[in-house]
């Protein structure tokens, strides 16, 4: 929509304060000026939605794009970040005088700002008045323009990190090359040489090749009364034009020298627009492109961007570069495109593979490819050049003044395609390589990635054809997931799919899915995805193509320079520069900053090349350094969370260099980041028989296994830990691992499992004496059984824990089973035992970690609560929440705000209790916390009933005794129908009410106090004549004392 336009759903200017008058600028980096002075935004995130929302000033920019473009793996809140990031810069524009605004349309934000607020509309509006001037004769309006346009040019806009801000960026830059040429031109014609000459000057220096540029900039100096210095800028370009391209300057530049040096350079004559005389060449001119790929699927995006680049005009010379791995169809690409804009060039459509990566081809010289192209033109052999000079300087000349189509393809490098270029404006050259050309100056870069999912299920039904296309949507997916998404893989399989009548499509997933049926299957005669994949191979550096082959062997899908160092045995910063260049080469994928992944297909190449040159010299050696890595990570990461038995002394060879966390981010974060890759690690050790590095590699994980509550493969992982110390014969690593295998099945719910294994791992410590450990596992053993509802066995676990703690001189051991009495006395009712064991726990360890200062804390809080002192209690409460939020403690932060709720609630403070009750809510359904999710149901069921809304505190009963019931929290259970006993007794179905306090006797286990409140209840003559804990509160003991151990 044109600035100024009503909008489609404005948001009204906030008159209420000064208006202000925003302007923005892109040229040079962002910048917001505030009535002229420069401001900074609130943060980051609204700063690069800002830019992207200019970028495409009053277009409409789906959030889906902008989320692919702020996060490269949107977080599971992106949609809630994107929300507060735009009502930030909403609210930030809106105090403005209202022709900025931010508008919403549905799935769409757009930006509306006046061409005079924003300096890349006002760029791009004055060179059009500029032009518009000229058109009319009114030259010294046109020189105004175009001086206001180059004003606002401050430098190129920074890199915006998504290909279509890169082509809006570097087309602005070419528009600015486009405008100095003609305002010099203009300034030149009004007798103004030495206004020109700095205008030129740096931008001759930013563009050594453009020779229109260099031509303006002599003719400016020699106006300007300095010829020697306009001589001394003829002969700096020609060495650069003979360096780079190896070619002579053009006729003009030529003749323009002469003059000068003759002195008879007329300052008012124009270059000839004539090309030099003409070589014979064919009355017709040549099309020469190849046919398109009868099955050519999809890529609307790549062809928009690519016509897009293609429309600036005949005024310069247009690249677009295509990048991409082998077998991606970048050549298709380039052909499709070619045609669909091939009316648009009717001098002349020519092709030539430069056979970059051609299997058992060399890549095809500069000078040959010119002599291609020259005979293509329509010379004849004896006219074409003998050197590659000479024929560059033919091309040049053949292409002047013309509109031809040039499609360069399979190219090796930039110095390859340089002397290819024509001279002039007017033509179009198509480049692919699998090298990003980031060296070949005025190209717009073009990446293909592998097809969308959708495309290439339909690429492989054209294939396969209509006999054999009536197939399952999901089978013909997985079918082209196992290909990798690659057009080259998805044809061949396709094809063979297509001839082998008698195959099912399960046949065929079932060769894909491993390697050798894999690599076999995808070869067709002269087409191997393989040999495709390995032709990038023969052009990398000896280091490289080492790396390249070792990282078949690396276990994780996606890895960075510290692992691949490790792994290669080589210096981190070897190993980053060689994965940079692996990148530019299209040999490896980038999917965030620093990290890096193989394409599966990519992966089977390099695993057949290391089989091939270095699977018995390099493979075991490499896989012992990558694993010790990965060992030396995890105890660098994990080991401040360790408790005391975890914290062993491994052995392995400690990698120095490994990588810091970054700021802000937690160990938590950290360990997530990498947790997949630790898990490959394990396996890896697994099958090279590295058994004492698979138990001491899970043991270290340990702390990261209970942050994820040892979901998914844990279990699996700790089992093969127990394993590998029998077969090490490891009775430390078998005692350790069977401990972390009981606290894994104690977190998933297997209680008589988890007591089987306790007692097994306590046996294996009390044969190694080890009583230190031995406290441990009783005190786990006890938060197990106390968690089974066996309130009397845990306490005499931890009582025998607690004596070996002391045996052991084991002070942190002796807090914690002091700390674990204290719950357990509470959750029999007896308080004065429970406070009088905290305050043994806390003088066993005076200088508490964080950790455990706030679980005591929060155990102090429960107790206060207990037994009535609720203010206390709940300030308590509120300064474990500000502690647990400053040190990033989720779980702390869930049970304070569950302490809160509990206690707003007794003080009959409803709104504050909901509030807190649904804040514990989103925390644990964030952080998979089960117990802290069931808990935090009752409370705001609990509060809802206390703000007469009956009938949504049923609802969320019930769905809190469903939790509970999934997860197998019995006690859970029992709280919530203590709760819809409640509601139905305030509605007077005092029936129901007994029948939902008769559930709650028979889930809450025997000994615990909360069964207390249900039995008098249901003992009372009137139910409504007795008052329990949850009648005064019904939320009391809402922080459970399992929560957070």
């Amino acid at each position: 929509m044109p600035a100024g336009a009503a909008p489609d759903s404005a948001t009204p200017v906030d008159n209420s304060e000064v208006v202000k008058r925003f302007s923005f600028r892109l040229f040079g980096g962002l910048e917001v000026d505030v009535d002229g002075v420069p401001v900074r935004l609130p943060g980051p995130r609204q700063a690069r939605l800002l830019t992207v929302l200019l970028m495409h000033a009053n277009e409409r920019v789906s959030r889906h794009k902008i989320v692919s473009i702020l996060w490269t793996a949107p977080p599971r809140s992106w949609q809630q970040q994107l929300h507060n990031a735009a009502s930030a810069l909403r609210a930030f524009v809106r105090t403005g005088d209202g022709e900025v605004q931010l508008h919403s349309d549905g799935s769409y934000l757009r930006l509306q700002v006046s061409s005079d607020r924003l300096d890349t509309l006002e760029f791009q509006a004055a060179i059009a008045a500029g032009r518009s001037r000229l058109a009319e004769g009114r030259a010294a309006e046109a020189r105004e323009e175009y001086g206001r346009a180059v004003g606002l040019w401050r430098g190129p806009i920074p890199d915006p990190g998504y290909p279509e801000g890169a082509e809006f960026a570097a087309r602005l830059e070419g528009m600015f090359v486009d405008l100095v040429e003609e305002l010099a031109q203009l300034k030149l014609d009004a007798g103004e040489p030495a206004e020109a000459v700095p205008l030129l000057a740096s931008q001759v220096a930013a563009h050594p090749l453009r020779e229109s540029l260099r031509m303006l900039y002599m003719r400016a100096l020699w106006q300007s009364g300095r010829p020697a210095e306009a001589l001394t800028v003829f002969e700096r370009g020609r060495q650069i034009l003979a360096d780079e391209l190896g070619v002579d300057p053009n006729a003009d530049l030529r003749n323009l020298h002469a003059a000068i040096l003759r002195g008879t350079y007329d300052k008012t004559a124009e270059p000839s627009d004539e090309p030099p005389a003409p070589h014979p060449v064919a009355a017709r001119a040549p099309r020469l492109l190849p046919h398109t790929p009868h099955e050519f699927t999809g890529r609307t995006e790549e062809l928009r961007l690519l016509q897009k680049a293609a429309s600036n005009g005949t005024s310069t010379l247009a690249i677009s570069a295509i990048d991409g791995m082998g077998g991606v169809g970048k050549t298709a690409l380039a052909i499709r495109f070619a045609h669909e804009i091939s009316d648009d060039f009717p001098d002349g459509q020519f092709f030539v593979d430069l056979r970059g990566f051609t299997n058992g081809k060399e890549p095809l010289t500069p000078e040959q490819a010119l002599g291609v192209l020259l005979r293509d033109a329509g010379l004849s052999v004896e006219s074409v050049e003998s050197d590659g000079a000479g024929r560059a300087a033919q091309w040049r000349s053949l292409m002047a003044g013309k509109q031809a189509l040039v499609v360069l393809d399979n190219a090796v490098d930039a110095a390859q395609v340089r002397p290819l270029l024509p001279g002039t404006g007017g033509s179009l050259v198509v480049i692919t390589s699998r090298r990003r050309l980031v060296s070949l100056e005025g190209a717009v870069p073009l990446s293909v990635d592998t097809l969308p999912l959708d495309d290439g299920i339909a690429l492989f039904r054209q294939v396969c054809g209509e006999d054999r296309s009536r197939l399952d949507d999901e089978a013909v997916a997985e079918v082209v997931r196992l290909c990798g998404q690659l057009p080259l893989a998805t044809r061949i399989a396709a094809a063979r799919f297509r001839h082998r009548p008698t195959w099912s499509i399960d046949d065929l997933v079932r060769q894909l899915r491993h390697q050798h049926t894999r690599t076999r299957l995808l070869a067709s005669g002269d087409r191997s995805v393989v040999v495709a994949l390995s032709l990038s191979y023969r052009h990398l550096t000896t280091t490289q193509q080492r790396i390249f082959r070792l990282l078949s062997q690396h276990p994780a899908t996606e890895f960075d320079g510290y692992s691949v160092a490790a792994l290669a045995g080589i210096s981190v910063p070897e190993a980053e520069a060689s994965l940079e260049a692996l990148f530019d080469d299209n040999v490896v994928l980038q999917p965030r900053a620093g990290r890096y992944q193989l394409h599966d297909l990519i992966r089977d190449a390099a695993q057949q090349l290391h089989e091939q040159y270095g699977a018995s010299t390099d493979g075991r050696r490499a896989a012992e350094r990558v694993v010790d890595y990965y060992l030396s990570l995890a105890r660098a990461w994990c080991g401040p969370l360790a408790i005391r038995p975890f914290a062993f002394e491994a052995e392995q060879e400690v990698r120095e260099t490994l990588p810091e966390r970054p700021p802000g981010v937690t160990v938590r974060e950290a360990l997530e980041g990498e947790r997949v890759n630790f898990v490959a690690a394990i396996r890896l050790a697994l099958r090279e028989g590295m058994h004492r590095r698979v138990w001491q590699l899970t043991c270290s994980l340990q702390p990261l296994l209970a942050l994820r509550n040892f979901e998914g493969d844990s279990l699996e992982v700790i089992r093969s830990a127990v394993t590998s110390a029998r077969i090490a014969g490891d009775r430390d690593g078998e005692c350790l691992a069977l401990y972390a295998l009981a606290l894994a099945t104690r977190e998933r719910r297997e209680s008589g499992l988890a007591a089987t294994v306790f007692t097994q791992a306590i046996e294996a410590a009390a044969e190694l004496g080890n009583a230190g450990w031995q406290a441990y596992q009783y005190a786990d053993l006890g938060s197990a059984q106390l968690n089974s509802g066996q309130p009397q066995q845990a306490r005499s676990s931890f009582q025998a824990g607690l004596h070996l703690a002391a045996e052991a001189g084991d002070p942190f051991a002796v807090h914690l089973l002091n700390n674990n009495l204290s719950v357990v006395s509470r959750e029999l009712g007896a308080y004065d035992d429970a406070m009088r064991h905290l305050d043994a726990a806390e003088a066993a360890l005076p200088e508490l970690p964080v950790e455990a200062m706030l679980w005591m804390n929060v155990n102090r809080a429960m107790v206060l609560s207990q037994q009535g002192s609720d203010r206390a209690a709940y300030e308590r409460f509120a300064w474990v929440l500000e502690q647990a939020t400053a040190a990033r403690s989720y779980r702390r932060i869930g049970i304070a705000l569950l302490g809160l709720s509990s206690v707003s609630r007794a003080m009959w403070q409803a709104e504050p209790a909901l509030e807190f009750g649904r804040g514990a809510l989103e925390i644990a359904q964030q952080f998979r916390l089960r117990e802290i999710e069931c808990v935090a149901l009752t409370c705001i069921g609990e509060a809802l009933l206390e703000l007469d809304r009956p009938a949504e505190s049923v609802e969320v009963f019930n769905r809190a005794s469903s939790r509970a019931d999934e997860y197998g929290f019995t006690r859970y259970t029992a709280r919530a129908q203590e709760g819809l006993a409640h509601e139905r007794a305030r509605a007077g179905d005092l029936d129901a009410a007994r029948q939902h306090w008769q559930r709650a006797v028979e889930r809450c286990p025997d000994g615990f106090v909360d069964a207390a409140g249900p039995k008098r209840h249901l003992e009372a003559a009137d139910v409504r004549a007795v008052e329990c804990d949850r009648c005064r509160h019904a939320s009391r003991e809402a922080t459970d004392r399992h929560l957070g151990e």
